[in-house]
């Protein structure tokens, strides 16, 4: 399943990026704020801005970088490829 960063199906999915909220280790939000936030409860704020899709187009590179440094991490990659893959027929 591919998400789009913004539409519904993100906001109620744990993805990478909020993971340091749920661990509480977001300055800017609490893990109850985003609790609310995915069950709807509040609306997400509608961001934008060229920074997003620099963010978005550097996360290959930043996988890249951090298997280089964690090469024990590549099968979760792998894995996480594959079920991509077999989610979208690619």
């Amino acid at each position: 399943m591919t998400l789009t960063p913004g539409s519904t199906e993100w906001g109620r999915t744990i993805t990478a990026s909020k993971i340091p909220t749920i661990l509480g280790l977001d300055k800017y939000m609490t893990p109850a704020e985003l609790w609310m936030r995915m069950t709807g409860h509040t609306d997400w704020e509608k961001l934008s801005g060229d920074h997003l899709y620099w963010g978005n187009d550097a996360e290959d590179s930043l996988v890249k970088y951090w298997l280089r440094k964690n090469p024990a991490g590549r099968h979760r990659i792998d894995d996480y490829i594959r079920f991509e893959n077999e989610e979208t027929g690619e």
